[in-house]
């Protein structure tokens, strides 16, 4: 995309708990979609992201939703403990295992603020029914679980 649009972009691959690419204090908005789920030590990747950015700098990511994932889309009953985090790997079948990692949301919202960030907005989208869901279909995603539980949660948190 950045080379239809003729736009110049430094990409970067790395280790989202070793950030050494970044000075301290360079960046204005770290931003991550459905990453952060697969990171094994979401305390030293939010250090990591609030030594990167300037004062009042942004940082935004999503993830699965903890709901979403304790709950079957069969019949939309809690499957599996709320309160159960760590390490989990699931099997999806024809897409393969996946190691995830579980955490509640009190558990992220601590981690930011133990590390210095003011969270200053969590999001749990609501499904629109006049747009095309991109959710359903997906997996075992089904729209009647995709309207009564948000599959993802979005947190914006600044550095103070």
């Amino acid at each position: 995309l950045a080379q239809k649009h003729k736009v110049i972009i430094e990409f970067y691959q790395g280790d989202i708990k070793n950030l050494k690419s970044f000075k301290s204090s360079s960046q204005d908005i770290v931003f991550s979609a459905f990453a952060l789920q697969y990171v094994d030590n979401l305390k030293k990747c939010f250090k990591e992201v609030y030594r990167v950015l300037k004062k009042k700098g942004i940082f935004v990511f999503s993830l699965d939703h903890p709901f979403w994932k304790i709950t079957s889309s069969k019949n939309l009953k809690i499957e599996e403990s709320y309160f159960k985090i760590g390490k989990v790997v699931r099997d999806y079948g024809n897409y393969g295992k996946y190691v995830i990692y579980y955490h509640t949301i009190s558990e992220i919202f601590n981690l930011l603020v133990n590390e210095g960030f003011e969270v200053v907005k969590i999001l749990e989208p609501e499904r629109n029914p006049k747009y095309q869901d991109p959710w359903c279909k997906l997996w075992d995603y089904t729209p009647k679980m995709v309207s009564n539980i948000p599959p993802s949660i979005i947190f914006k948190a600044i550095k103070k």
